[in-house]
């Protein structure tokens, strides 16, 4: 039950870091993409179809499947939201100045 807590306590952030660091550690390229309605936009046609559970089906094209496979497959079809590809949050931070020192205001 302790382990089950700790798994589901992790914030998505951190999560994202985890994977940012381990995938920088093995030479993996990371990307982001907008996620919004990939799961409810057809994979096949690019037509919104309906998500009811955890199926899809498009109206348009009669494309039937799982609505988080057919999410994933349209994830993979999106272009990337940044142009920092390949950077941790931290490398981010640094490049636009560090978060944590504050800034001497000139007036």
């Amino acid at each position: 039950m302790k382990f089950n807590y700790s798994l589901h306590s992790w914030s998505f952030y951190q999560l994202q870091n985890f994977a940012e660091y381990k995938a920088k550690l093995c030479g993996i390229p990371l990307t982001y993409v907008e996620p919004k309605n990939t799961s409810k936009e057809c994979s096949r046609c690019g037509n919104m179809g309906i998500r009811d559970s955890k199926k899809f089906v498009c109206h348009s094209c009669g494309h039937v499947d799982h609505a988080d496979a057919n999410a994933s497959f349209n994830i993979t079809l999106r272009q990337p939201i940044n142009s920092n590809i390949g950077q941790l949050n931290t490398d981010r931070d640094v490049s636009n100045g560090s978060t944590d020192t504050p800034r001497i205001n000139s007036l």
